[in-house]
């Protein structure tokens, strides 16, 4: 799963993207690698998400980030939470 701002440049985020990036990539290419062992690799990339210490909770950022949003709303962590525990099952 990516996020969708990760096709969008914002310079003030532009390290968190890169890393993002990185490791969308680095986990395709360990499933390609350990796949053929019967391994399986997976990555969660929920996009923007509130209720950490990743991004001011602010009003205007919220407003922002919901603009941007493809769903037109934000991810909280009860949002992610059943996706984690299904992937390290």
């Amino acid at each position: 799963m990516l996020g969708g701002g990760s096709a969008q440049v914002f310079f003030t985020i532009a390290l968190t993207r890169l890393m993002k990036g990185g490791v969308d990539v680095f986990t395709r290419h360990l499933a390609l690698e350990l796949g053929p062992r019967g391994i399986t690799v997976n990555s969660l990339a929920p996009g923007s998400v509130f209720g950490g210490s990743t991004m001011p909770d602010t009003p205007e950022m919220r407003a922002y980030a919901t603009q941007i949003t493809a769903l037109g709303r934000i991810a909280g962590p009860e949002d992610i939470g059943g996706h984690c525990r299904l992937t390290v099952q």
